[in-house]
């Protein structure tokens, strides 16, 4: 059975000094995860990378805390990601006999009426 993955990069590079992180999901684009995917006969989508919404400033004293609003950020998109998309993912769990019930064999000649 043929798979639809759906890839979703997140270049979170915040609460650090140092950058490299934020290069983590074009790395893997470039090193061909799509293709290797494919290869294992699963179609793929590449929706691109997430971003983030405008964000409250955040201070914090410690100077040793950097990107505060973006290392606030990041968790709190997820987090409101998920909290929307979970009614529809409960909706389709209690509809997956109806759906199953009206998939067709691949092989399965049509039926005259």
């Amino acid at each position: 059975m043929t798979k639809t993955c759906i890839l979703i990069g997140a270049p979170i590079d915040s609460g650090q000094k140092r950058a490299g992180c934020l290069m983590g999901p074009a790395a893997y684009r470039t090193a061909g995860i799509a293709h290797a995917i494919t290869d294992l006969g699963h179609k793929v989508i590449d929706r691109g990378d997430a971003a983030l919404p405008t964000l409250t400033p955040a201070t914090c004293p410690n100077p040793a805390v950097h990107s505060l609003a973006e290392t606030i950020g990041w968790p709190t998109f997820f987090l409101l990601s998920i909290v929307v998309a979970l009614p529809a993912l409960g909706l389709l769990w209690w509809l997956k006999p109806q759906v199953r019930a009206l998939e067709v064999e691949p092989d399965a000649a049509p039926t005259a009426a």
